[in-house]
């Protein structure tokens, strides 16, 4: 007897299919490209005959046989088996609860998933039977993408339900002989890309990085790490699926052409970008072989789309230019992606788009249904991840069916959900007025609209009248007087310790005749004294006056006399940098005779339209000029800033901001206001950036506020010793 060969056919993959081998070898894991048509049968299965069906569909159509070889030369090989035996699964799940059975079933998807496919080894397929009830049955139809595409799936699903319905009769089922995939691949060998080469250079010319996404700087995945994606859906009502479709026929358009011009738009608001470069896939059959419409295999290609938006061009005559653009395409749409990224400016390795947008007229459900009645009680889905960051799918049907598929250690779940509400919102709006200018139509939703508008801006907040920060802190004295007030370094001063320094220097000041519209000159290294003059000048009624003990003499002369100082406190090695004045107090040497005056809280006549502090501008456009801020705006600062979140979650609020700039109220005073501490960062530390990171990596409830200049080398520094700091 003569043997029949195992191989009845061997040739070179499509480009497209080389693609999806090298994502799927590349990452075996991570369940790209894997395919799983899910189908739910509300009928009583014959699980024999069903098992028959899918033996008989897999011995007609060769791409059903047929596996991948990848070591036989520089190219690989896709070989047709004579014939295979597809690998079957039953599971009985009638006694189980409905939500238990959801729960096996989402787990049996993800391991079937991450399970993957042996290439060299037929069939590139596999089926699952669940039994659920009486006549409740599901199946998952397993494949490899490489395979095939979307109109496949429902040439093979009519077929096989064909030869189910036939074994059921026990009658021979009789169907043209298929013309076998490879004689696309032939005809697709055989292409000159001269022409094209042309096309795609000046479609693309200037275009260096692809469009950026909302996430950047994230490495792709390693070989053999897995790669989690998930999908959101969205379908809109069938009011707005019947305007987009009406919108269309009338200016002759396509919704795939709305669809894709919302999707530019979205990328265009999100980037600030004007010239987009996104993916879109093109089902490829047309102007091939004879019959490709009644072919199974993989025929889809994935191209670069590039969408300029003009922002003075109206909707409707933009989207008829996307129209044309899209239609120019059609003689090049078989060259392969690697040859036009090749052709592109960008560099090597570097991708020309990370989303992709894959339209369709019907759902695999919806399609099937259409067919035959007797899949009105059939359910089926089509399950699957590409490899790009970012899939948006269009379904038609009575109501436009649109979901994102991500990569979700890119984005989160909510960020696509905005996404997906921005789109509804984008197509809208083009349906509400199409004539209108591309920049006029509104991104936000209704309720983002509600937000930023009212409730965002209904900012009113009641605070008591007529109460000053010092009695604040007072009042948290009270509550807490053997907390940590003060920390700096090895010191640390309790509330109690620091409220009655202050009280001292307060009776003090007042016995030199500092009460309100007094100013008191501040100038203090980052120590205790500081804290503790900045509360004694507002405990006696005055305002503070601060000096930083870098500035130049004449500008410290100019502030001391155009503000009108009555008294300076200082420290004795400060005294060479300051002006002469008539009355400076070194708190260090006088510091035993301010102890002697009472540790009570002092009483002034001081009102909240009173000044509490004064800060002048750089004077780089002239001389400095003051700002005097009254007690009501420090106290309403203040009290708002303690009652956002953020603050609420601090325990310590390091001090590194100069006391001459308004951004240290939130580190001098708000922890005082609620229990919290000072941290007083040494001014040696200070000049020392990167020797920050150890302290603040040892604590926790740490909240941290600096210029840009000081995060910049701080956020350097971490990335480059991998220092985590606490949440």
């Amino acid at each position: 007897m003569e043997q029949i060969p195992l191989i009845q056919d061997s040739y070179p993959l499509s480009s497209v299919q080389q693609g999806m081998l090298f994502h799927s070898l590349y990452n075996p894991k991570s369940g790209v490209y894997v395919q799983q048509v899910s189908c739910d049968l509300h009928e009583a299965l014959n699980v024999s005959a069903f098992n028959q069906a899918w033996q008989l569909v897999a011995a007609r159509q060769p791409v059903l046989r047929t596996t991948f070889r990848y070591d036989s030369g520089d190219r690989p090989v896709q070989e047709v088996h004579h014939r295979v035996t597809i690998p079957w699964q039953e599971q009985d799940w009638r006694g189980l609860r409905e939500s238990e059975q959801e729960k096996r079933f989402v787990l049996y998807l993800e391991t079937d998933r991450r399970i993957g496919f042996a290439f060299g080894t037929s069939p590139l397929i596999r089926v699952a039977v669940f039994r659920l009830d009486e006549a409740e049955y599901r199946f998952v139809w397993t494949s490899h993408h490489a395979l095939l595409d979307g109109r496949s799936y429902r040439i093979v699903l009519k077929e096989l339900f064909s030869f189910y319905d036939a074994c059921l009769e026990g009658r021979d089922l009789l169907l043209p002989t298929p013309r076998p995939y490879r004689d696309y691949i032939d005809w697709l060998e055989k292409q000159d890309f001269n022409e094209a080469k042309m096309f795609w250079r000046s479609m693309l010319d200037g275009i260096v990085a692809p469009t950026a996404l909302l996430s950047q700087h994230v490495r792709p995945p390693a070989p053999n790490q897995e790669c989690n994606h998930a999908k959101l859906e969205l379908r809109l009502c069938r009011r707005l699926t019947q305007a987009l479709q009406l919108l269309a026929e009338r200016h002759a358009l396509t919704p795939n052409t709305l669809l894709q011009g919302a999707w530019a738009l979205l990328l265009s608001r999100y980037t600030g970008q004007h010239d987009i470069v996104f993916g879109a896939t093109r089902a490829a059959r047309h102007g091939t072989v004879a019959g490709a419409d009644k072919m199974v295999g993989l025929f889809i290609n994935t191209l670069p789309f590039r969408v300029r938006v003009p922002e003075t061009l109206s909707v409707l005559r933009w989207l008829q230019d996307l129209r044309t653009q899209w239609a120019a395409m059609r003689p090049y749409e078989h060259t392969p992606l690697v040859k036009i990224q090749e052709w592109s400016e960008l560099p090597p390795g570097m991708p020309l788009f990370e989303s992709l947008v894959v339209f369709e007229n019907h759902t695999l459900n919806s399609f099937l249904s259409l067919q035959d009645s007797r899949w009105q009680d059939r359910n089926c889905r089509l399950l699957g991840a590409t490899n790009y960051p970012l899939t948006l799918t269009g379904y038609l049907d009575s109501e436009l069916l649109l979901g994102i598929a991500y990569d979700q250690s890119r984005f989160n779940e909510d960020m696509v959900a905005r996404m997906l509400d921005h789109l509804q919102s984008l197509l809208e709006s083009i349906v509400a007025d199409p004539d209108r200018r591309i920049t006029e139509l509104p991104l936000l939703t209704n309720a983002e609209r509600q937000q930023v508008l009212s409730d965002w801006n209904d900012t009113s907040r009641a605070f008591a009248n007529e109460k000053f920060v010092h009695e604040l802190f007072e009042e948290q004295v009270e509550r807490t007087p053997d907390a940590v007030a003060v920390v700096v370094e090895d010191l640390r001063l309790k509330y109690r310790e620091l409220n009655q320094r202050a009280n001292q220097l307060a009776h003090y000041l007042q016995k030199r005749g500092v009460g309100s519209e007094s100013v008191v000159g501040v100038c203090l290294n980052r120590s205790v004294d500081l804290i503790v003059a900045l509360l004694a000048v507002l405990k006696a009624g005055g305002a503070y006056l601060a000096l930083d003990p870098t500035y130049p003499k004449e500008r410290s002369a100019f502030l001391l006399e155009n503000a009108d100082v009555s008294i300076v406190l200082t420290q004795q090695p400060l005294l060479e940098r300051l002006p002469e004045h008539k009355d400076i107090v070194p708190l260090d040497t006088h510091w035993r005779e301010i102890s002697r005056e009472a540790g009570s809280n002092s009483i002034s006549t001081v009102t909240g339209q009173n000044a509490a502090y004064i800060l002048y501008t750089s004077g780089t456009t002239g001389h400095p000029k003051g700002v005097v801020i009254e007690h009501r705006s420090l106290f309403n600062y203040l009290s708002w800033f303690n009652q956002s979140p953020v603050a609420q979650k601090l325990s310590h609020l390091p001090v590194t901001t100069k006391v001459v700039f308004d951004a240290s109220l939130k580190q001098l005073f708000s922890p005082l206001l609620r229990g919290g501490e000072i941290w007083i960062l040494s001014e040696k530390l200070m000049e020392q950036p990167v020797a920050l990171l150890k302290p603040l990596s040892t604590r926790k409830g740490v909240g941290f506020n600096c210029v840009p200049s000081l995060w910049n080398v701080l956020l350097d520094a971490i990335e480059l010793d991998a220092t985590v700091l606490p949440a």
